[in-house]
């Protein structure tokens, strides 16, 4: 069934049911992929829409792999709630809360930033995100970058007891804990019944 065809049956009783929510990723869910991360904004349909289910809902929430306060000025909806950096971050009264296990790591990203920035081609660029860094190769000259960086992203994970994520045209290296977009995700549907 496409969505378009559930408004007025699935929608409707989603909309009435006592305490619904809503939690979206914004890259490529409310704002399109584009060559450059730090091109992309959500649609104005897709704020309208954020801003518009709030007060109709209990919990209203942008949840990402950005860097939470890079997500929180894009969105541009104070209003909501929002996590970044899969969960290692949150928004809280204004600022930035790392998650307490997290702030060890920061050392061990810098090493491997350091070992990995010398060794990038052109169109590869290491985002650093505070709690995580991202290692972008969509704009590659090399047809084969996934296939270089890769084994250069294992040992640096290893060596500075890392953990590497791969997505899309995209490598992370995050701290090694049991914090993901799924936890962060209960997490904040637990705020929300409190």
């Amino acid at each position: 069934m496409h969505w378009k065809d559930a408004r007025e049956s699935l929608l409707q009783r989603f909309v009435a049911s006592k305490r619904p929510g809503l939690i979206t990723d914004m890259d490529g869910t409310i704002s399109p992929i584009v060559p450059t991360p730090s091109d992309a904004y959500p649609t104005e349909r897709g704020r309208a829409a954020l801003a518009a289910l709030h007060p109709q809902m209990a919990l209203v929430a942008v949840l990402s792999g950005r860097a939470v306060a890079d997500l929180v000025e894009r969105v541009g909806l104070p209003e909501l709630a929002y996590g970044g950096n899969h969960g290692l971050e949150r928004w809280q009264d204004g600022e930035v809360v790392l998650a307490e296990a997290a702030r060890p790591y920061r050392p061990a990203l810098e090493a491997a930033m350091a070992q990995i920035e010398p060794l990038l081609q052109a169109g590869e660029w290491i985002e650093d995100k505070g709690a995580t860094l991202s290692l972008h190769y969509r704009n590659s000259r090399d047809a084969q970058a996934a296939v270089r960086l890769a084994p250069l992203l294992e040992t640096q994970a290893q060596a500075q007891g890392l953990a590497l994520f791969s997505g899309r045209m995209i490598f992370e290296l995050r701290p090694p804990l049991p914090i993901d977009k799924g936890s962060a995700f209960r997490d904040k549907i637990g705020r929300a019944h409190v």
